[in-house]
């Protein structure tokens, strides 16, 4: 395909590579996994482009992005990926990820939900598997890709950094509070795990696997016509739901104010679980849209009855609260006039032996959890589902 161009775009000093395949029609983003280029997605964007334009990212650390950056963490590699998406003014991409790609898609897509419309992810999970050995494993794994003609492509430093990143970080909280339509796509023969591809599945809320018979970690280059009949079906289905009549500075408030919350509730022993409900949870907002919480508290008083947590938030006033079932709601103004509605309860409300009516249709309406460390919020989303 002679008809590309390189694209450089520049983040903290750090010069990353995007190779433009070109193509008609809403822009898609694609990432490589551990040792891969740019290239590599060649023959998927001789088909793509017909439908998308069609950019791919050279990580840091890889072909002609820089191979021995001072960081490579998974923070790092997340920033950079948006700051190509926002520095080349491409709205909402399709975000297609393999491998260690698709772990930093569930990423990107997690942290950055106005930024990616559609999230595919490749022979990738959101498993860690904890920080016991981490560095080891990623030494070792590192070793022997970089002992194949892939190798060339990385640098061993930098691979066994990122590679220990990704091995010590479990994404299914991440994974919890992607909101976009995803498409899982695993190899049989490959090395996502059935098992663990149809937890994917099952614990998104708009997810759909596809497995490909026979084919290996390397699903996109070893089984192009099955990966090409895959990507299109999802393509082919409904439109993604989110408003375009949201402002993006409207996006970016409730994104900032998501994050906070999210930190702010790890920091609070007393909060059990935090989750996004109604219309933004269903990338349904429009102008004037509330922005709907439930807060599941062990000691729900402390949030009824003081307004300290209210202004640490940011909220300029907070209404009395007014009780609504088992949930007694309070009303946070923001500066900006958002308003935000959070619902108070203790941890029972997610009880699922029985479901409750009222829980059944708060959560039916959309439920992202931004903070649920015990998988109370799961486990309603799965009774929901089944």
């Amino acid at each position: 395909m002679t008809d590309t161009q390189w694209l450089t775009i520049e983040r903290d000093g750090v010069r990353l590579a995007v190779r433009d395949f070109g193509g008609e029609g809403p822009p898609a983003l694609l990432l490589h996994g551990l040792a891969g280029e740019a290239a590599e997605w060649g023959e998927t964007a001789s088909w793509l482009r017909r439908h998308r334009r069609v950019l791919a990212l050279e990580e840091r650390g890889h072909g002609r992005s820089p191979r021995a950056p001072d960081d490579v963490s998974i923070q790092a590699r997340v920033t950079d990926v948006a700051w190509v998406i926002e520095s080349l003014e491409l709205g909402g991409v399709l975000l297609i990820g393999q491998s260690l790609g698709g772990h930093l898609a569930i990423h990107v897509a997690a942290r950055h939900p106005r930024l990616v419309e559609q999230l595919v992810v490749v022979e990738a999970s959101p498993l860690g598997l904890g920080a016991t050995g981490a560095d080891r494993q990623a030494a070792a794994i590192a070793e022997s890709l970089l002992e194949s003609p892939r190798g060339v492509n990385v640098d061993p430093e930098a691979a066994a950094r990122m590679l220990a990143a990704a091995i010590a970080n479990d994404a299914w909280s991440e994974w919890s509070r992607i909101r976009c339509p995803v498409l899982v796509v695993r190899g049989a023969a490959g090395r996502l795990s059935a098992a663990e591809a149809c937890r994917m599945e099952s614990s998104g809320r708009s997810a759909r696997l596809v497995e490909v018979p026979g084919a290996g970690h390397e699903l996109h280059l070893e089984r192009p016509a099955d990966w090409e009949a895959a990507l299109l079906g999802f393509l082919a289905g409904p439109p993604p739901a989110r408003s375009e009549r949201v402002s993006p500075g409207n996006h970016a408030e409730v994104e900032h104010l998501l994050d906070s919350l999210e930190g702010w509730s790890r920091r609070r022993p007393d909060v059990r679980a935090l989750a996004l409900v109604g219309s933004w949870a269903r990338n349904e907002a429009r102008p004037g849209s509330d922005l709907d919480l439930v807060l599941l508290s062990d000691d729900p008083t402390r949030y009824l009855e003081r307004d300290g947590w209210a202004q640490e938030l940011g909220a300029k006033r907070v209404t009395p609260p007014t009780v609504w079932g088992v949930l007694t709601e309070r009303r946070l103004h923001m500066p900006s006039g958002l308003e935000v509605d959070v619902a108070i309860g203790s941890p029972s409300w997610a009880n699922t032996d029985p479901l409750d009516p009222g829980t059944k249709r708060v959560a039916s309406g959309g439920l992202v959890p931004l903070h649920d460390p015990d998988g109370l919020l799961a486990r309603v989303n799965r009774a929901i589902d089944s």
